[in-house]
This record gives C-alpha cells, sequence and structure tokens, in this order.
C-alpha cells in the first residue's frame, strides 16, 4: 500500500490554528490523524462554567496577606526564611506599636495599654480637649494613606479602631520622647522611665512589626504646643542615650527638615546613612575573604577605626580598619530589624546588609571574636564569644542583595589580593611564631649566631688553607 511505503519512523503532520491562529508542527506515527481543534473543542464544552467563573473570580482577587504593591510599603511582616532567632527579636515584647499585633492588647501587652491612655490624658491636661479633635479629624483624614504602608490589609481594624490606635500609640511615643529628653517634666516613679523598662520600651520601638508611620507622628507632634525641640531631634536624644544606639548617630549636627522619614526604624537607618561617607568607587563583588584570624596569618593586621559611623570600614597598606561596635542585648534586635527592613524594601540603600555580610565573614568562631575584641573592634556585651560568633553566623543567612550594590566591594578586592601575596604571609609567620616575644627572638638570636658559627667551623675543617696564619 502507499502509506506502507512511507518511512516507518515519523511522519509531519501540520496542525493549523491550535493556538491564536499559529501554525505548528508535530511528529505522531503513521496512520494517526489528530484533529487538534476538535479534541479542544469537546473539552471546552464539557467545562463547568461555575467553575470556570471561580477560577476568574480568585484570579481577580487583590492580595491581602502581602499586597501587590509590596514593594511601595515600607512596614512589613518579617518573612519566615528570615526569622533565624527567638521571638524577642522581631516581636514586641512589653508594648505593641500599630496594628500588626493588635490582638496582643488584650493579653499579654495589656499592662502598657494602660499607660498610653495615662500619657493620653497628660497631654489632655496641656493642650485640652479641643487638641483631641484636632487629633482625631487629622487622622481620619490621612487614615487611608496610612492603610497603605503596611505591606497587608489591615482587615481587623475599622475606621475608629484604626483611627484611634494611630492616635493612642502616636501620643504614647511623643510623651514618652518629651519625658525621657527632658523636655517635660515627668513623675519620678514612672515605671516608663524606669531603668529595666525604659531599655525594653526602646528596643520595642525600633522593631519593623511594630512601627506606625512616621508622618502620623510629626503631624500630632505639630498640633502640640512644643517649641523647644522638633521631633526628630528628640528621637535622636532618645536613641543616642542608649550605648548600643549611639554607634548609629555622628556628633555633628543634622538637618532633619527635608528628611523623609518613613518611620522611627528608619529613622536609625537614615542616620546610620547620613554620617557614613563612602569613598571607595562602585566595582564587582571580588568573591569571599577569609575569616580574621585566617587574615592575621596572611599579615593582614586590624585596628580600631575612629571614624564616627561604624560602617566606616577601611583598608590601608596592609590594615583593616573597623568602628568598633557594641554588642549587647539591644544590638542584636537593632541589626536584624535593619537588615530585614532593607531585604523588604528593594529601594533602600543595602548598607547594613554589606555590613553584616562583610563581618559574617571576618567571624566564623570564637577565635575570630577574641581577636577582633583584643583590637576594640567588638565591644563584648553578649554574653560569651560563641553568643556574639552565633550572632553574625545566624545573622548573614538567607540574606539576599545585589552584591554589585556592596559598598565594601572594593574593600574586599584589596584585601583578595593583599592574601595572594607570598611575602606578607611569611614575614606574618615569622613574626608569630620567632618574634611575638622578646624571649623568643633571644632564642633565634642564638640559633642563627651558632649556626654561622657551626658553618665557619666546618669550613674551615674542610679547607685548612683558608685559615688565618699565625
Amino acid at each position: 500500500m502507499a502509506e506502507s511505503s512511507c518511512d516507518a519512523a515519523v511522519v509531519a503532520v501540520t496542525i493549523e490554528g491550535s493556538v491564536h491562529g499559529i501554525s505548528h508542527q508535530t511528529q505522531v506515527s503513521p496512520h494517526v490523524i489528530v484533529d487538534v481543534a476538535a479534541v479542544n473543542g469537546r473539552e471546552v464544552r464539557d467545562l463547568d462554567s461555575e467553575w470556570v467563573n471561580s477560577i476568574k473570580g480568585k484570579a481577580s482577587h487583590e492580595p491581602r496577606k502581602i499586597k501587590a504593591s509590596f514593594s511601595s510599603s515600607f512596614i512589613h511582616r518579617i518573612p519566615p526564611n528570615l526569622r533565624h532567632f527567638d521571638k524577642k527579636t522581631y516581636v514586641p515584647q512589653i508594648i505593641s506599636i500599630g496594628p500588626l499585633h493588635y490582638a496582643k492588647r488584650r493579653c499579654v501587652l495589656q499592662a502598657m495599654e494602660e499607660h498610653k491612655w495615662r500619657y493620653l490624658q497628660a497631654i489632655l491636661g496641656r493642650n485640652g480637649e479641643d487638641w483631641l479633635l484636632q487629633c482625631l479629624g487629622k487622622v481620619k483624614q490621612l487614615e487611608e494613606q496610612a492603610r497603605k504602608c503596611y505591606s497587608e490589609e489591615i482587615d481587623g481594624l475599622d475606621s475608629r479602631s484604626f483611627v484611634e490606635m494611630l492616635v493612642l500609640d502616636a501620643c504614647f511615643i511623643i510623651e514618652f520622647f518629651c519625658r525621657f529628653s527632658g523636655i517635660i517634666s515627668s513623675d519620678p516613679g514612672d515605671p516608663i522611665l524606669n531603668l529595666v523598662l525604659c531599655p525594653t520600651v526602646i528596643t520595642d520601638l525600633i522593631m519593623l512589626e511594630n512601627q506606625i508611620p512616621f508622618f502620623i507622628l510629626q503631624e500630632l507632634f505639630n498640633l502640640m504646643d512644643i517649641s523647644d525641640s522638633s521631633l526628630p531631634e528628640m528621637a535622636r536624644a532618645v536613641f543616642k542615650k542608649s550605648s548600643s544606639l549611639r554607634c548609629m548617630f555622628t556628633e555633628s549636627r543634622i538637618n532633619y527638615c527635608d528628611l523623609q522619614c518613613h518611620h522611627l526604624l528608619h529613622f536609625l537607618h537614615l542616620n546610620c546613612l547620613l554620617s557614613f561617607e563612602n569613598e571607595d568607587p562602585p566595582s564587582k563583588h571580588p568573591g569571599p575573604i577569609p575569616c580574621a584570624s585566617e587574615l592575621q596569618e596572611a599579615g593582614i593586621k586590624f585596628k580600631k577605626g575612629d571614624a564616627s559611623s561604624f560602617l566606616q570600614i577601611k583598608y590601608r597598606e596592609g590594615n583593616i580598619e573597623i568602628p568598633s561596635l557594641e554588642i549587647s542585648p539591644m544590638a542584636e534586635p537593632m541589626l536584624l530589624n535593619l537588615v530585614s527592613f532593607e531585604q523588604c524594601c528593594p529601594h533602600i540603600e543595602p548598607r547594613i546588609t554589606s555590613y553584616v555580610l562583610f563581618m559574617d565573614q571576618l567571624v566564623n568562631s570564637t577565635r575570630d571574636v577574641k581577636l577582633l575584641s583584643q583590637k576594640g573592634i567588638i565591644i563584648e556585651d553578649l554574653g560569651s564569644s560563641e553568643d556574639i560568633a552565633a550572632l553574625f553566623n545566624k545573622i548573614g543567612r538567607d540574606v539576599w542583595m545585589d552584591y554589585e550594590e556592596n559598598y565594601l566591594n572594593s574593600v574586599s578586592e584589596r584585601i583578595r589580593q593583599r592574601t595572594k601575596s607570598y611575602w606578607p604571609r611569611l614575614r606574618a609567620t615569622l613574626m608569630r611564631d620567632y618574634f611575638n616575644n622578646p624571649w623568643a627572638f633571644i632564642s633565634f638570636l642564638a640559633a642563627v649566631v651558632l649556626l654561622v658559627f657551626t658553618f665557619f667551623q666546618t669550613f674551615f675543617s674542610t679547607f685548612p688553607k683558608f685559615q688565618l696564619q699565625k
């Protein structure tokens, strides 16, 4: 038959108009005629129209847990892949600010709610009840804008509850700043300013999940009769009194008038950048660098930097200069929340992430921590050296960034080039093994002198004609 004369392997069958009228060719076995249009037609007619409409409806729904406009929001719930530490790092322990932990106000964080109302009453006593009406009206106008600041829909709070929450939380923060900085006199027995509670309150105020928009704070502050200071200056005074946060602020005065701040954690982040000057041009990522102890063995020295910003890491002629950083219980949530903020907001410069990843490479073990502590670079106030090593090792886990944006690329490149040089490594080995103390140097010198005398003795014994004539 004619069909049998065809090649037994395959034949090409052209299927016209199967998808958007475009001609496709597929290979099928001989004697098989495929009517794709007919098959597709029967399958489409057999579909349940209610099922199809249900899928269309689900596809048209706007995401609520994580908004489609996620990148334009700046108050986020931290993703699970970044939660490598206990809940104290990311979850408020004593006070809830904003809607993300609102449910805890009725249980574990209920005690501080009473003090929020007490602070609001103190403000009303100074400003009058008309001031409260102005605040509620102003925040009501900004409600829609404030809701857009969060990366998820705030479904659990209606309009009144949401506005009330913003007013109450903003008033507490402003009153706390006023009392802490001494602008307003406070009761000496105020438990919020107690040495035990106050550090925990400040730590809770810098958590990413525990924020309200800064423009809400600023608007209510503008309605108060406080002319001695500005809100950013008060925040700076409060945070700078904490030893762990002091490294975030430069000694020079900063003009906060044009500062576009999203919330208090962003305020800390901006102060880091304002006190930091990057002297190195952008460069490509050179790859990883060895840990601190290995760099020391390669002849590279570590020095405590004198820059005003802890981000100002420099490399000069075999010396790595790193400003000191106090690793305390408050420093841990500060660094982790700043890194999470940069991870969740792509438009934020990843300077803290770059710093953390650099330190993660330097610190691999307790030996590295002790070396940096001896140089005054790390001030241990967290616990043991093991805890600090674990902090830097975990903080860089699952952290993603575009390495082309790493401001320490050029520093890392010069360090890597130095480690490839032979003579600095040999010199470091000699200094470590033979010249690390006076007795080792004397022993080495005596061995050299003995070796020289032995050489001459052997030489003159072998070649007596070279001996000096009497």
